[in-house]
């Protein structure tokens, strides 16, 4: 019988490895993030200003940015797809995602003290498939 001391041993930390060594793929949040960072430079180039960014209201729903666009508060739903496979990143917005953002953006203007402000709801895609992303945004889409 050999001693078990001999016999080289392993921990559970020196075998596994994180997801992050295992592929060198984004997570999902990390490609959100960058396709939001991407729609806010994309605004800002446009000259809107960033007000604030993932806001979230309870389990009503999150908003992805607020901008201002002039005068206009603008809540803006940023879509993002790495695959041609399904549906453009704008129409993979429905009813029940709309009304999700239209309730928190009410909720925002109410916990903000905003009550004569003029708003809308823009939307950008991005494809990110392959080269450099393609950015459309849809103005007083929702």
């Amino acid at each position: 019988m050999q001693n078990s001391e001999s016999q080289p041993t392993h921990t559970n930390k020196e075998i596994s490895t994180s997801r992050s060594e295992q592929t060198t793929r984004p997570s999902t949040t990390e490609v959100g993030a960058m396709a939001e960072n991407i729609a806010r430079d994309y605004l800002e180039g446009l000259g809107y200003v960033l007000v604030t960014r993932n806001f979230k209201y309870g389990k009503v729903g999150e908003i992805d940015l607020i901008m201002r666009d002039s005068q206009e508060l603008v809540f803006v739903e940023v879509r993002y797809r790495r695959s041609s496979q399904w549906c453009t990143p704008e129409a993979s917005i429905g009813p029940t995602k709309k009304k999700r953002i239209r309730r928190t953006a009410e909720a925002y203007m109410l916990t903000h003290g905003i009550t004569d402000q003029a708003c809308r709801f823009d939307v950008v895609a991005i494809d990110l498939m392959g080269g450099a992303p393609v950015v459309r945004h849809l103005i007083h889409c929702m």
